[in-house]
């Protein structure tokens, strides 16, 4: 092994001391809180404010919030024109007359199924033109019709008979269903 220059080995114990010495200054002089610090030093090391930095990318979106509370009631609407239709009818099923225009009176025997609308004197009301159709309060496979002759009520009265299809025999060729007149509520239009 080769022996080392004085000069060597007087900077390798320079630089032992030198190290040795900051690490010793290190540990003496380690700021690990701002109570070490002076005030007044404190004061002088806040710099001014900084310009704004640039706009950061946007974030993800947030669930959603409650509902809110139901708001109040808005104020009425104004009045509809008037129906263009010469009279109209609501019927239950028992012959009462539930609403209608220029319908007066409806006569009903109870189970016929048959039902006779009187009008109001100049209604105009065509029964050749009605329309009708069975309310909620009738069975499934009900139906209503107008019978164009109203052969069963008086003169100048409307006939509407409501009927319930039922299994049986008819006169229909490939079909095996009967209407048999029964009671069922309806609506009646007139125009």
């Amino acid at each position: 092994m080769k022996r080392l220059s004085p000069t060597t080995a007087i900077a390798v114990v320079a630089l032992f001391f030198s190290m040795g010495g900051v690490g010793l200054a290190a540990g003496h002089y380690l700021i690990t809180s701002k109570s070490q610090i002076k005030p007044s030093v404190l004061k002088d090391l806040r710099g001014a404010r900084g310009p704004q930095g640039s706009q950061g990318l946007q974030g993800l979106q947030g669930t959603a919030g409650a509902a809110g509370a139901a708001g109040a009631a808005g104020a009425a609407g104004a009045a509809g024109a008037a129906g263009t239709a010469h009279a109209w009818a609501v019927v239950a099923s028992d012959g009462t007359l539930i609403a209608g225009k220029n319908v007066t009176a409806v006569g009903h025997s109870s189970n016929s199924g048959l039902y006779c609308l009187t009008f109001a004197a100049g209604s105009g009301a065509n029964p050749a033109a009605a329309v009708v159709s069975m309310n909620d309060d009738s069975d499934i496979g009900s139906y209503a019709y107008i019978t164009k002759s109203a052969s069963d009520c008086s003169s100048g009265q409307a006939e509407v008979d409501t009927a319930l299809l039922t299994v049986g025999t008819t006169n229909t060729s490939g079909s095996n269903l009967a209407a048999v007149l029964d009671d069922g509520g309806f609506t009646v239009v007139f125009p």
